[in-house]
């Protein structure tokens, strides 16, 4: 790392959402380090299937957002690397029983994002009869396109061992610079007890197959269309709470099995596999904006473990330091419209949503400490 630059920004983590936002940051003329210790989309965004499909729920803010998110990132993918995008359509059926109910909400008041599907020979009928097809639907080469994005940065690959703010920030004691931002997944760099990640294992596996698939599928696992090559991907988040980056021939028989319930898959060979640990948060939510400094904060308001609620704008932060953070499986969904928000504040000051910000948790950190807070 050079001692000598002092960069605008310095992005922590070269997944997704920090090739997302350092692509922002760079269009605009700042000067960006990107640094990840295993290299661009090296990590869970390369190993992700990156598949880019609609929310199908009732409503709720967690809807709104990634269906906005949705529109606008195959805007943006289409945009920046038509090459780097396939739409072909998704057809997407409930998993679960419970989840029947949402889909015939969604057919009932969304039809415009919906189409008639063609179907083929191998689709399975009970996963189709019930199916919605989204003519939308799109799937992203995900390290392609991280490594697309992040052209114009400066990318150092080193592992982050500190991390001081002086006058400026000062990484591994060597690069500066007068922002950072962390995008880090599911590694933590800062001790903050609040900021809680979920460890997710996904999988993906990619797969010769004599069965031509002219669209997306998914119901528990995503299976996409036909690729160039002749490839089909599968992928899923099927294993919880572990972050052992093992690929095991288990796993992909059970990725297949899942698969044959939606397609049959015939004279299949399987070409690579791949795993990687997501990020996601505890509500589902990603973190998106400042981060509280905990220590600081308490000694500036002891009673914040009391009876008193400091504004958010009392609340005592880390200088010059953002975080995009527990997107989880809707990484490639997400990232683009969260790194355009997130550019938005730092470079126009627009406000950032208030149920996005990493703050939340520090008021339920506090909570579960004894706070009693007044009306």
């Amino acid at each position: 790392m050079s001692s000598e630059t002092v960069y605008d920004y310095a992005v922590i983590g070269a997944g997704i959402s920090g090739s997302a936002i350092a692509h922002f940051l760079t269009q605009t003329g700042k000067s960006v380090a990107l640094i990840d210790k295993v290299g661009v989309a090296g990590g869970a965004s390369g190993a992700a299937g990156a598949f880019l499909a609609p929310k199908v729920a009732k409503g709720g803010y967690l809807f709104e957002l990634v269906n906005r998110a949705f529109l606008y990132s195959i805007e943006f993918y289409e945009h920046k690397a038509p090459e780097l995008l396939t739409k072909k359509g998704l057809l997407h059926s409930a998993a679960k029983d419970f989840e029947k109910s949402r889909f015939e909400y969604f057919a009932q008041n969304h039809s415009e994002w919906l189409q008639k599907p063609k179907l083929f020979n191998e689709l399975k009928e009970e996963f189709y009869k019930d199916a919605l097809f989204f003519h939308e639907g799109a799937l992203v080469a995900s390290k392609e396109m991280c490594e697309k994005l992040t052209q114009d940065c400066s990318f150092f690959k080193d592992d982050v061992n500190s991390l001081e703010f002086r006058e400026h920030w000062l990484i591994n004691n060597s690069l500066k610079a007068k922002q950072v931002i962390l995008t880090t997944g599911h590694e933590k760099l800062l001790d903050e007890t609040h900021i809680k990640i979920r460890a997710i294992l996904g999988q993906r596996c990619d797969v010769y197959t004599a069965t031509h698939i002219p669209y997306n599928l998914h119901q528990e696992v995503s299976v996409s269309a036909t690729k160039e090559d002749s490839s089909v991907t599968i992928g899923a988040t099927h294993h919880r709470e572990e972050t052992e980056l093992v690929i095991r021939d288990e796993d992909n028989i059970e990725l297949l099995d899942l698969a044959s319930k939606l397609v049959d898959l015939k004279d299949v060979k399987i070409k690579e596999s791949f795993v990687g640990v997501r990020a996601g948060s505890y509500d589902y939510l990603p973190l998106l904006g400042k981060v509280v400094d905990t220590k600081k904060t308490l000694l500036e308001f002891p009673s914040l473990l009391h009876d008193y609620k400091a504004k958010k704008d009392e609340l005592v932060y880390y200088p010059n330091l953002y975080m995009v953070n527990g997107v989880g499986g809707r990484g490639f969904v997400l990232a683009p419209y969260l790194a355009k928000l997130l550019s938005e504040h730092l470079l126009e000051e627009k406000p950032l949503d208030e149920e996005l910000e990493p703050s939340r948790f520090f008021y339920r950190e506090c909570k579960k400490r004894g706070a009693t807070w007044r009306k």
